[in-house]
């Protein structure tokens, strides 16, 4: 079997929603703390793969597996908190960009989110013909958009930290804790990704308990809309 998408989720919810749809998943141990599934979803061949929560915990995860085999796309599921507006609880963002938002070397000359020597973001050069393939989906109850996702080492959950994120990055509509990290090592090994997060909360005041309240609706959106990519990745053999 040729094992051609690699699919990342920080959390056991996340990664649950898609093994339990899995057929002939087989277990192997990529490192003394990470396993990998591989198997179809689908009628695709996947690697399945919990990294765990945090940048490094996916930076580190990523580069294991794409060291030890090829794919030819790398998907990071989960939930994220919402930014602006226009986006609800259970909605869904896949990603054009990713940036760093706790990334600061402005002092020597760079963007703010930009790690030196790297681009300023990481983006995801396939994600308009992604979009294309998920709006051919059929009817959705919730909001798909595709745009800039931030990532960072904190949960937000206070209002005046989302006015000093748009303030940075106005254009963003999501923020989470490990995508950007996904999207550098994939940058780096020179395989596309896509990142799709649906919304627990809106990244305020009430973020902690929206959060919890909403985890698994969200986590089944992100998880439905991946398995919609798949689908449509098949279809169209890409």
């Amino acid at each position: 079997m040729k094992h051609r998408i690699l699919i990342l989720a920080a959390m056991e919810i996340e990664r649950r929603l898609l093994l339990e749809k899995m057929r002939n998943p087989s277990t192997r141990l990529v490192a003394p703390w990470l396993e990998a599934v591989d198997g179809e979803l689908d009628g695709v061949a996947i690697t399945l793969v919990q990294m765990g929560i945090g940048k490094v915990n996916a930076g580190v995860a990523t580069a294991l597996l794409l060291v030890s085999q090829s794919y030819d796309l790398v998907v990071n599921t989960g939930v994220a908190g919402g930014l602006v507006d226009g986006l609800s609880v259970g909605d869904v963002v896949i990603s054009d960009e990713l940036i760093y938002h706790d990334v600061d070397a402005r002092t020597f000359g760079y963007a703010l989110g930009q790690v030196p020597g790297m681009s300023s973001s990481f983006v995801s050069k396939d994600s308009r013909q992604l979009e294309a393939l998920l709006s051919e989906s059929g009817v959705r109850d919730f909001s798909l958009q595709r745009g800039i996702i931030l990532s960072g080492d904190q949960f937000i959950a206070q209002e005046a930290d989302v006015v000093k994120l748009l303030h940075h990055f106005p254009d963003a509509l999501a923020v989470e804790m490990e995508g950007a990290a996904v999207a550098h090592v994939a940058s780096l090994c020179s395989t596309p990704f896509i990142v799709i997060r649906a919304l627990s909360d809106k990244a305020n005041g009430q973020a902690q308990m929206s959060y919890e309240e909403f985890l698994e609706l969200a986590s089944r959106r992100s998880a439905q809309i991946v398995r919609e990519l798949l689908n449509g990745t098949k279809e169209k053999n890409l």
